[in-house]
């Protein structure tokens, strides 16, 4: 019996990027939810859905993703930050989240959807 793929949710706003890790999580046998540029979109999402893991953007347009990633870790959902930052600029409570720097290199992003949550 085929076992169901594992479900990703992907949060970011430069849709460039966005659409190139869509592609490398799918091409990775991953069932991807988005991407979704907003915190708003990916609340939306996620109230009908629960990933596995989430891929957050760190800086959206207006707004971090801080908030959204306390509430996907709170139902279960294991997080990891995308982001050009230095790692100072995480939060110190979710500083042992893992974080793939941009610009995402494919090796990166495989070894973060690859840990265990």
């Amino acid at each position: 019996m085929k076992e169901d793929p594992r479900v990703v949710l992907i949060v970011e706003d430069e849709v460039i990027v966005a659409m190139d890790l869509k592609l490398q999580a799918e091409d990775a046998g991953w069932q991807v939810l988005g991407p979704v540029g907003t915190i708003a979109e990916a609340q939306a999402v996620v109230a009908d859905h629960q990933p596995d893991c989430a891929l957050l953007d760190v800086n959206l347009v207006d707004e971090n993703s801080f908030e959204l990633a306390e509430g996907l870790r709170r139902r279960g959902t294991r997080v990891v930050f995308l982001t050009g930052l230095a790692a100072s600029d995480i939060p110190d409570e979710m500083r042992e989240l893992p974080v793939v720097e941009k610009p995402v290199r494919y090796a990166d992003l495989m070894i973060a959807l690859s840990e265990p949550g």
